[in-house]
């Protein structure tokens, strides 16, 4: 896992991502290590906004309504669901602490080009939010009283001092980096989400839904975005048990 990690670390410093339009317009980038794209072809704003914005956050929110929300993503990436997520959040006035793992960032010049790629597209979209939420690793506030932290450590090596409201799962497919939807890994995000708490991801993968199950997560299976006929919600309950 160490050389791994380290090889494409340097690999990734070296080379760059590649900008791709997707069937909604939107841009995504294709890792130059995994040549898995950091969103969907079939529409990348749509499957921010659907998997992760509506199934994860207003979920929540309706459940659970809050004027300040914790939240986890596992997968920063391109920080599409960063931006989405803060922008739409404004827009009900509530505010969140946004913490994100990304242990591979990609280069500010690639980010520069897809930003350019994706404000042409939606010209809504603030291409200054999205060069601040790649500008830094320290937590500071970000915009319209959110917070942000990343963090450029592996998942396993992620200890929180706290739990979170709503978890985004959107690291690389299971195919890609199996170690990272392992039953430890799965039972580890499990600890981290709040009594109540809402994790989503794409995949809906059999044995990933049997390892939330096992952690002791309540499993809904969705209806997926374009292209994609499942998603993944798992639920906290109040009364947590620690899985089997």
């Amino acid at each position: 896992m160490i050389l791994s990690f380290f090889v494409a670390f340097i690999t990734t410093m070296h080379t760059s991502h590649k900008i791709l339009i997707t069937n909604d317009n939107s841009p995504t980038l294709q890792n130059p290590i995994t040549l898995e794209t950091y969103h969907s072809m079939n529409g990348a704003m749509i499957e921010a906004q659907h998997v992760y914005y509506d199934a994860g956050t207003a979920w929540h929110l309706a459940k659970s309504p809050k004027p300040l929300l914790h939240l986890l993503e596992v997968g920063f990436g391109t920080g599409l669901n960063a931006m989405l997520t803060m922008s739409r959040l404004t827009q009900l006035g509530v505010r969140c602490h946004y913490a994100a793992l990304e242990p591979f960032p990609i280069a500010m010049h690639c980010i520069a080009d897809y930003s350019s790629q994706l404000t042409a597209a939606y010209p809504d979209i603030s291409k200054t939010l999205l060069t601040q939420l790649h500008s830094t690793d320290l937590e500071i506030p970000i915009h319209e009283g959110h917070t942000l932290s990343k963090h450029r450590v592996l998942l396993e090596n992620f200890h929180p001092s706290q739990t979170f409201d709503v978890i985004y799962m959107d690291a690389f497919s299971p195919s890609t980096q199996p170690e990272l939807w392992e039953p430890e890994i799965l039972q580890n995000l499990a600890a981290m989400l709040a009594p109540g708490g809402h994790l989503v991801t794409y995949c809906s993968k059999g044995s990933v839904r049997r390892g939330f199950a096992a952690a002791g997560l309540e499993i809904e299976r969705l209806q997926g975005p374009p292209g994609k006929r499942e998603m993944l919600r798992a639920r906290k309950p109040f009364l947590f048990s620690e899985g089997l």
